[in-house]
């Protein structure tokens, strides 16, 4: 629904790792990033841009762009991600970014590992966040998502190089 914000998240096949090095990681921000900002944009357009080094997608706006979703926060863990996004006015709708999102990743994933099949648990979950208070739990859930790697719980912004807690922070 246009307006609403939604917790996004899935993991790998059998719980298995979809990030295997910071490289996946990287592919993955810079896939997320170019259908933010090009949501019509073809998986194929993507993959032959990652494939030069040097390479970065244009991730300027343009004066006219209007964003068909926002990305709020996110965590990339080795298995599993999650998102918070805000569907906004527009011709696509989260489901449609997260289609391409997850095939772009899983052609450039199956190539780069000589992996075949699945590499997510079905299709990505969601839940609509109908309260402010569900907003600030979600915020820190996947902020925090990270602690969970650690014993101790006392945070080390090196566990947060694939989060947008560096963003909330300032860094």
């Amino acid at each position: 629904y246009s307006g609403s914000y939604y917790h996004i998240y899935n993991r790998g096949a059998n719980k298995q790792n979809i990030f295997l090095d910071d490289h996946d990681y990287e592919t993955f921000t810079k896939i997320v990033a170019y259908y933010l900002l090009h949501p019509n944009g073809t998986a194929q357009s993507i993959l032959n841009r990652l494939k030069e080094p040097n390479k970065v997608p244009n991730l300027v706006f343009p004066e006219s762009f209007m964003p068909c979703y926002t990305l709020l926060a996110y965590c990339l863990m080795s298995n599993h991600f999650h998102f918070m996004l805000r569907q906004e006015d527009g011709n696509l709708t989260i489901s449609d970014f997260m289609r391409r999102l997850s095939i772009t990743y899983a052609m450039y994933f199956n190539h780069k590992h000589h992996h075949s099949g699945a590499i997510f648990q079905g299709k990505y979950k969601n839940v609509l966040i109908t309260n402010e208070y569900q907003w600030l739990y979600l915020s820190k859930y996947i902020h925090r998502n990270p602690l969970h790697l650690r014993k101790n719980k006392v945070p080390n912004l090196a566990l947060y190089l694939c989060s947008s807690y560096q963003n909330y922070l300032g860094k």
